[in-house]
């Protein structure tokens, strides 16, 4: 969560920045004519808390998506490099979240408002924004679920703009008196009720939201955006509309959604001639969806093959306990097969346990409640399978579970330096033991349907050095090695036994994982999720995943190739399914949305070219879809049950 200290603020007119900075700082001036980018201004420092980083970048994600869906054409950038250039050619400067902004932005981000520069602040940002003028009065956090349900906008609020959904756990409280502020929208609880408190905030500068921004109501809030943006600079709503227009795909006349996605771009053209650009978006945006509609219908059905839903986020707990309802019934809808759940590491888990801790996620849920329970009868309740996912040796707490607290244990590896790393070794005794001992537990207390290994291995290409890994290459070298470790990472026969080592390693850990879930549940599916980088190179963490399919170890193996080039992947994805050889099945993982927003045709080839590499099904990673257009296209596209065969020797229908 971001601090209760960080004072956000909103670009004001230059009397309420004047002192603060010179205007004739630098010697640039700012663009005005809205043709240039929508600059997005993202934290490029890393931030020390996981929990903390991991929000930031899924609102960083939501930004970018909502922005390009409403049409602007956008450039993101580390908050490091932003300089004088940058800004001068931006249109727009777009401030998520940022817990650590680089220093000079403050003054950076002073002399672009006081030469007329535009900004749109989404959350807020820290102290580093005082340019933009407005004082955080406080940080309040909801005191119940719905609480902030979603922003209202005011009746008499400029460009037609209509509330939407945007659930928010925090808001800024904010200081609307100053001179020149204009509130456009209030917070409204989940009953309707409208609130005191200001949701977005306008200047003739600036507008302020005070919060990060959800996926929720995805269509309409990318229209808000397109017109809070064309109401600082209104060319981008031009421009906006004509990059929408020129996105609708040109197809024959046949099938309605392709009939109404062609007359919407004619009528979305017509409007754009007219001058309304943001009528013309609209319309654009709707050709777009129509469009998806029948891309999505022209695919072909295939039966028979894993749909595995990664759960959104990184850890289990739900606050609501009829969420995991809710998404079990969409997943089975669209056809899913199969629903995957993190579930913990080697430093926590996100469920009851009596043999580990749990983390800050399961102290954050403001209820009673087993949320692993809750997900098991969700799942079961609409035929969906279940699969635990757990990271065996990567110790990353919510405080961040350090290699020193490993190393006091004596159970880390160690890199190249002999440095401790915070994974666990699983050369350790002890390790291994308690491990199997979570893994027993977990699958003796829960009825799982699969059980996901991830972080299987070694810590990278330069672990481990430990000295039970030094004895184990020993043994296996034959004598004792002199010059450790560095022979290891020398070309030569010590390096080569080292690396057999590692992988007979990994080897015994899925041997035992497999025998500990199949002795407590004989018909679970033992499955490995494997990064690209370990997948085509089973030296690189000590990963032989081939050899555990081999000997019967692994049942499904997960590949993680959602950053997988579009060029590239027909080529990755047989070159997997060759390695599997049929002994287990091959599932590539994608993700849901391109980098900048939801891109459904290249969602479509990316899973048509999955299946025709023969792999045995897909996955999505993570599975957020709160509008519900995602899993929509995926039911009545690829997900659609195929036709049966037809009996007159004619083909199916």
């Amino acid at each position: 969560m971001r601090r209760a200290s960080s004072r956000m603020v909103v670009v004001m007119v230059a009397a309420c920045v004047c002192g603060a900075v010179r205007a004739d700082q630098y010697d640039w001036t700012v663009r005005q004519d809205g043709q240039g980018p929508v600059l997005v201004v993202r934290s490029g420092r890393q931030i020390p808390r996981p929990e903390q980083a991991r929000q930031v970048a899924a609102e960083l994600k939501v930004a970018t998506s909502l922005l390009d869906a409403a049409g602007l054409p956008l450039r993101v950038v580390d908050d490091a490099d932003v300089g004088p250039e940058a800004l001068s050619e931006a249109s727009l400067v777009v401030l998520p979240s940022n817990p650590l902004p680089a220093p000079r932005l403050d003054g950076l981000l002073q002399t672009y408002v006081l030469k007329g520069g535009r900004v749109i602040s989404l959350g807020g940002g820290p102290e580093t924004h005082r340019a933009l003028g407005l004082t955080e009065l406080a940080l309040r956090k909801a005191r119940r679920d719905g609480e902030f349900a979603s922003i209202a906008f005011a009746d008499d609020a400029p460009q037609g703009l209509v509330g939407v959904a945007n659930p928010a756990a925090e808001i800024h409280v904010m200081d609307a008196t100053a001179p020149g502020v204009r509130v456009l929208a209030h917070w409204s609880s989940a009953d309707g009720k409208r609130l005191a408190y200001p949701a977005v905030m306008a200047t003739s500068r600036c507008v302020y939201m005070a919060a990060a921004l959800t996926e929720h109501d995805a269509d309409r809030k990318a229209d808000m955006l397109l017109r809070l943006a064309s109401l600082l600079c209104p060319p981008l709503g031009r421009r906006a509309a004509e990059r929408l227009i020129a996105r609708v795909p040109t197809r024959g006349a046949a099938g309605d959604d392709w009939q109404e996605a062609a007359r919407c771009a004619a009528e979305a053209r017509t409007r754009l001639a007219a001058d309304d650009p943001l009528a013309a978006a609209a319309l654009a945006r709707q050709a777009l969806a129509a469009a998806d509609r029948a891309a999505a219908a022209d695919m072909m059905p295939r039966d028979g093959e894993w749909r595995v839903a990664w759960s959104p986020g990184e850890g289990l707990p739900a606050t609501d306990p009829a969420a995991w309802d809710r998404l079990a019934a969409r997943l089975a809808e669209a056809r899913f097969t199969a629903l995957a759940i993190d579930t913990g590491n080697a430093a926590q888990v996100i469920y009851p346990s009596r043999l580990m801790a749990a983390g800050a996620a399961m102290a954050a849920i403001p209820r009673a409640g087993n949320p692993l329970d809750e997900a098991l009868d969700a799942a079961h309740d609409h035929d969906l399978k279940l699969f635990a996912v757990r990271h065996l040796w990567h110790a990353a707490g919510d405080e961040g579970f350090t290699a020193r607290k490993l190393a006091a244990m004596g159970l880390s590896q160690e890199n190249r330096a002999q440095a401790s790393i915070d994974w666990g070794c699983p050369n350790h005794r002890d390790m291994l033991a308690k491990e199997l001992a979570v893994i027993k537990e977990l699958v003796n207390d829960y009825n799982l349907d699969g059980f996901v290994a991830m972080a299987v291995g070694f810590g990278g290409p330069e672990a481990c050095t430990c000295r039970r890994c030094r004895a184990q290459t020993e043994r296996h070298f034959g004598k004792a090695i002199d010059n450790w470790p560095a022979a290891v990472f020398e070309d030569g026969p010590i390096r080569r036994h080292w690396l057999a080592m590692r992988r007979e390693t990994t080897a015994e850990v899925m041997r035992q994982v497999a025998a500990t879930v199949r002795g407590v549940r004989r018909r679970a599916t033992v499955a490995v999720a494997l990064d690209l980088a370990d997948l085509a190179d089973p030296d690189r963490a000590g990963l032989d995943w081939a050899a555990w399919a081999r000997d019967g170890s692994v049942d499904l193996v997960l590949a993680i190739d959602r950053d997988v080039p579009d060029a590239d992947l027909a080529a990755v994805v047989a070159a997997q399914v060759a390695t599997a050889d049929g002994k287990t099945a091959l599932v590539p993982v994608l993700a849901p949305t391109a980098a900048t927003g939801f891109d459904w045709a290249a969602l479509a080839r990316r899973i048509d070219t999955v299946r025709s590499a023969r792999a045995a099904g897909y996955g999505l990673w993570p599975m957020a879809d709160p509008s519900g257009r995602l899993l929509h296209l995926l039911r009545i596209g690829p997900n659609r049950p195929a036709p049966p065969p037809a009996t007159d020797g004619s083909p199916p229908k």
